[in-house]
């Protein structure tokens, strides 16, 4: 009886908080994908033979925005999405009296009719036409805190900057300040799961050139490095610069902590090393004109 008193006074608050906060504000927050629906008209559509074109669309809809993604809506109208296959930025509004939600990325439009289920879930429904409930699907959101503690958010567009291609070929303080903005993400990562005592990490997310074993951090070779971490850079001449760069500071006699309590500690702390050698690092000698 306890138990269900609580659960009761817990369903109220959410109630109740979904009642009195704006949508917009609501939506002002980090989210999770936590699952999507078909309409049963929509289903039949991709069943027929004839539908190839909207089965194509479909299919690349769900690789480019269901592959494990969070994404946040910034007060400013600030869009962000990581997966473990991108991050992309654009820019959000919302209508307060259609609940209709538009997400522009890359000159694309996206548009969703949003429905709150509490304070911590939403549901996001899109359609080709504006007729209420006959959307053609919907999507589950929950709240989601991964990302941020405290004064940090790895969702945040200056936190990414490392991530974004260059437009030209960098120098070599260019490709050794990208690492280091590197590092500092993940060394945030992993110490904000220490702070929230977050029981899991998710290293996909990092699009990093390191392996990460139970007591260690390696780094993968020249012709093992993923395509994400590579594609942060001009061209694969310069990742292999920056590359053989962190083949240096592995080289240098850094020592891996003896005594963690977490792995995540033990990556951290190692990674801190790699971080302030490269800071160290004189580059004049091998800093070349763009």
């Amino acid at each position: 009886m306890k138990n269900l008193s609580i659960l009761l006074l817990i369903f109220l608050v959410n109630w109740l908080y979904s009642c009195q906060t704006p949508l917009k504000d609501q939506l002002c927050q980090a989210w999770q994908l936590d699952g999507f629906d078909v309409s049963p008209d929509y289903e039949q559509t991709l069943a027929q033979e004839s539908s190839e074109t909207q089965r194509k669309r479909f299919r690349s809809f769900m690789r480019t925005y269901m592959k494990e993604m969070v994404i946040r809506f910034y007060p400013n109208g600030d869009y962000t999405q990581l997966s473990n296959n991108r991050y992309t930025t654009g820019r959000w509004s919302f209508d307060e009296a259609s609940s209709l939600l538009t997400i522009t990325e890359n000159e694309g439009k996206l548009r969703f009719r949003v429905e709150p289920n509490n304070a911590t879930s939403l549901k996001l429904f899109i359609s080709n036409s504006k007729d209420v409930g006959h959307e053609q699907m919907s999507f589950s959101l929950k709240q989601d805190t991964e990302y941020q503690h405290d004064a940090i958010d790895l969702l945040a567009r200056e936190r990414n900057k490392w991530r974004q291609k260059p437009t030209h070929p960098e120098s070599a303080t260019e490709l050794k300040n990208r690492l280091i903005d590197q590092l500092a993400y993940i060394i945030d990562y992993f110490e904000l799961t220490l702070k929230k005592k977050q029981g899991y990490f998710n290293t996909s997310y990092l699009d990093a050139p390191f392996r990460f074993y139970q007591n260690g951090v390696g780094l993968y070779n020249e012709s093992e490095l993923p395509t994400n971490w590579k594609n942060c850079y001009f061209n694969e001449a310069d990742a292999l610069k920056a590359h053989a760069m962190l083949i240096s500071a592995f080289k240098s006699g850094l020592v891996y902590p003896a005594k963690t309590e977490t792995f995540t500690e033990g990556y951290a702390k190692f990674l801190r090393q790699v971080k302030v050698y490269l800071i160290a690092e004189n580059n004049e000698t091998t800093d070349t004109s763009q």
